[in-house]
Formats: C-alpha cells, sequence, structure tokens
C-alpha cells in the first residue's frame, strides 16, 4: 500500500511539472506542439482567391503559403513512396496586374526544356467555362523554378498543369508541379477544381 502511495505521488508530482513548464512557455516565448496544434486553424474545405472559390480536392493538404505573393497552396501527396508531392500554388495580383494571359503562358512555359536544353513547346487550351474564361496550361520536361534558371536546380521528368482564370477583378493564376506522372494522374481533380471555382464564383 505504501508503494502504491508512493507511485501515485511521483506521477502526480511530474503532471504538476509539465502542466507548470508549459504554462512558462508564453513567459519565456516558447511554444508547445500542443498548442500549436489547438491554435491551428483548420484546414479550409473551400477558400477564395481573388473573385473565385475554390474547393479543395479530397487528399489534396491545405499547407501556409511559401511566398508572400501567394495568396493560396496545396500540396497533393503522392502514393508512390520517395516520389515528392505536388505542388499546387494561386496568385492573384489585383485588377489589371499581373501581364498578360500569353505572357504568363510563355513564362510557365520557358521555366522547361528538353533533356537537350532546347526548349519545350507547352500544349494551351482556351475555352470558356460558364461566363469566365479560361487557359489552361500543360508541359513536362527538365523544369527550372524561379525567375533566374541558372541559378536554380533542375528537376527532372516534372509536370505542369496550369489555369488563368479570366476576372475583371484580376487574374488568378493557378499553377500545378510535380513528379510528371503524380501531375498527369492528378490532372482531372485540378480541372474539376477550375471548374467548379468558375461555376461558382465569390461575392464581387
Amino acid at each position: 500500500m505504501e508503494i502504491f502511495s508512493l507511485s501515485v505521488k511521483s506521477l502526480l508530482q511530474r503532471r504538476l511539472f509539465s502542466f507548470l513548464l508549459v504554462s512558462l512557455f508564453p513567459v519565456l516565448g516558447l511554444s508547445s506542439s500542443l498548442g500549436q496544434q489547438a491554435d491551428a486553424p483548420p484546414s479550409p474545405v473551400v477558400f477564395s482567391v481573388g473573385s473565385f472559390s475554390f474547393p479543395r480536392p479530397e487528399g489534396w493538404i491545405w499547407v501556409p503559403p511559401t511566398s508572400s505573393i501567394r495568396k493560396a497552396e496545396l500540396n497533393i501527396p503522392s502514393s508512390v513512396p520517395g516520389i515528392a508531392p505536388a505542388t499546387v500554388t494561386f496568385f492573384c495580383f489585383g485588377r489589371g496586374e499581373g501581364g498578360s494571359v500569353q505572357a504568363n503562358v510563355d513564362r510557365w512555359t520557358a521555366q522547361f526544356s528538353n533533356p537537350d536544353g532546347s526548349p519545350v513547346k507547352a500544349i494551351t487550351e482556351s475555352r470558356r467555362d460558364n461566363l469566365t474564361d479560361v487557359t489552361l496550361v500543360t508541359a513536362s520536361g527538365l523544369f527550372s523554378s524561379g525567375m533566374d534558371r541558372n541559378n536554380s536546380t533542375p528537376q527532372a521528368r516534372t509536370g505542369l498543369r496550369g489555369a488563368i482564370l479570366q476576372s475583371a477583378q484580376g487574374d488568378v493564376y493557378v499553377k500545378m508541379t510535380g513528379p510528371e506522372a503524380l501531375v498527369s494522374s492528378s490532372a482531372q481533380a485540378f480541372e474539376d477544381m477550375i471548374h467548379s471555382a468558375c461555376t461558382e464564383p465569390s461575392p464581387r
């Protein structure tokens, strides 16, 4: 009985110490993983970029944007071990900003090259989806991210699926890049997301 009482007392002391330690985290400028999980905002099922509302496809992961110019960012995990996820980024620069549709298509395409260094030829499709003009872009090859290709790390066998949704309030640019096979298998979910955004735009 005495041993049991000592064990209970020791357990209570450890729990009290843990509670006091966690309570001191804010004072010390620290944070606990438990607190971060509790305070983290839920991943949105539907999110707005510019004048459009996008439904997040099932299995696609909401992540905090890694750049201040990105309005939203999603990751598409691969079911194949060791294969990197694909990234879907959303941009909107405002009314009259961001350049022409063709300028953005050219800029995206210029990030890709063939193994011999020659430029790739992107496949573009322009269509009217409800009341929205949409341009879809598909490309694949050796991918060099960033503005300066000479200072970026090329990624082989990378795919691109992009969409530009035109709006008087500011065009929205959606860009999916990642392993070629993963981008290809995610193309239908990508197009469904774009179509849904064009069907039910956000209030202007």
